[in-house]
């Protein structure tokens, strides 16, 4: 189906309103957040973080009824738990086609004021006043543009978190020491955490402004996360440092594949209306083979700017935008779309296996 659970629990998709093109959402309900992960103590089972991290969510048809063995609620129930506006019976292929060719822009969604009662907000911009003529029975809100904030530091982790793997399956160092990843959380999802813990690997997850430079590590982790990536230059200095000391292998995704690259010399772009799905063909440039992957980003690396040290690693085979790169010396690769990605596909998932291995 169109796991909907782990995408409106993404980080990567903070403040954004989430568009469906799946015609019929919720009928598989939600599952119950009590139920814990058995690999990471303390967090969710079949979810991608702490709460929903979406704006407001569009779909096209909407099941108030749902049935799955996992199921505790509705996901009508589930956003009204947490607050977040949606809407149904809207042509969200229309609304897909109109940001393909318009390219990514800001929205809102206005519900009756007989329903949610006036607004308090005044009218600023002169669309705020078309809005309002037309549609005078409808509560105004405010334009909100997410990446005017810092919207790593909102899904962040506060504090360092250690995540260890059951007893009997640790990595062991020769030292007999188990392996330790230092993982910095720009945006992490908990899948993330899974395909390392079960691997046998202690994770350190730190916040996106911690001094993981101080920390005794065998890696370096960045990890996926919304917005510019140009706006977390703290986190851009560190790797930056990390890339000079030539101590420890390094392996970025998504928002973490931006800042590698950007910490290399290399240079970012907004994209029109970026790759978001979970059906995404990449090409290994190494091996030509192509793999299908699922992506959420609306930024991406431009390939032309990268240092002679640093060459593509996987390209996107429908437009051509850079997926992937790494240092032809050292043990440093990142890439652009989400080898974890639950509910998958998962054909890329071998890339932690050759991260640890290094």
């Amino acid at each position: 189906m169109v796991g909907y659970p782990e995408s409106l629990t993404d980080p990567s998709y903070r403040g954004q309103i989430l568009v469906l093109t799946y015609p019929l959402v919720g009928n598989y309900g939600v599952p119950s957040h009590n139920e814990l992960d058995p690999l990471l103590d303390g967090l969710p089972a079949y979810f991608e973080s702490s709460q929903i991290h979406v704006a407001a969510l569009v779909v096209g048809q909407a099941s108030a009824e749902f049935s799955h063995h996992l199921a505790s609620s509705s996901l009508g129930d589930w956003l009204k738990r947490e607050g977040i506006p949606a809407i149904y019976g809207v042509d969200t292929r229309a609304i897909t086609k109109r940001i393909r060719e318009e390219g990514v822009m800001l929205g809102k969604i206005l519900f009756p004021t007989s329903v949610v009662g006036a607004s308090e907000y005044q009218a600023s911009t002169h669309e705020d006043d078309v809005i309002a003529a037309a549609l005078p029975e409808y509560q105004n809100v405010a334009w909100v543009d997410p990446n005017a904030t810092n919207l790593v530091a909102d899904v962040s982790c506060k504090t360092p978190t250690l995540y260890s793997p059951a007893p009997g399956t640790e990595l062991k160092r020769p030292d007999g020491r188990t392996v330790r990843i230092v993982a910095v959380d720009i945006g992490m999802k908990y899948n993330q955490i899974r395909c390392f813990v079960k691997r046998g690997v202690e994770l350190l997850v730190v916040p996106w402004d911690h001094d993981f430079l101080a920390e005794d590590m065998d890696g370096l982790f960045l990890s996926n996360g919304p917005g510019d990536p140009t706006t977390i230059t703290t986190t851009i200095e560190r790797v930056k440092k990390a890339l000079a000391l030539q101590k420890f292998p390094i392996f970025g995704i998504c928002l973490g594949h931006q800042v590698f690259a950007l910490a290399s010399g290399a240079q970012t772009e907004k994209m029109k209306y970026g790759n978001r799905g979970q059906n995404i063909p990449c090409t290994d440039m190494l091996t030509s083979r192509c793999y299908i992957t699922s992506q959420n980003h609306g930024y991406a690396v431009k390939a032309e700017t990268l240092p002679p040290s640093v060459k593509e690693l996987f390209v996107n085979a429908n437009d051509g935008s850079n997926e992937g790169i790494y240092h032809t010396e050292l043990p440093y690769f990142s890439v652009q779309f989400h080898p974890e990605s639950n509910p998958g596909p998962r054909d890329t998932e071998v890339l932690f296996d050759i991260f640890i291995s290094t």
